[in-house]
């Protein structure tokens, strides 16, 4: 985590709500504890999108759009 420290790039997390994928990349981990992690980050944003799975480009392609546009802008 302390090479993550050094990233000096916004980092912008974005999941669909209810999405089963971190939880599995987290494994034993509680969430809340593993996603603790993502604070290492100086400048860290993340993003819930409702009413998409997995693929929440596909499911939710304007709003995912509009959070890349509002977060390169």
């Amino acid at each position: 985590m302390a090479v993550w420290r050094k990233v000096s790039a916004k980092v912008l997390h974005v999941e669909a709500a209810g999405s089963p994928t971190l939880a599995q990349i987290a494994g034993d981990t509680p969430l809340d504890e593993f996603k603790a992690r993502f604070q290492a980050f100086p400048d860290w944003r993340e993003k819930i999108v409702d009413g998409a799975g997995h693929m929440v480009h596909h499911d939710q392609p304007e709003q995912i759009a509009a959070l890349i546009e509002g977060f390169c802008a």
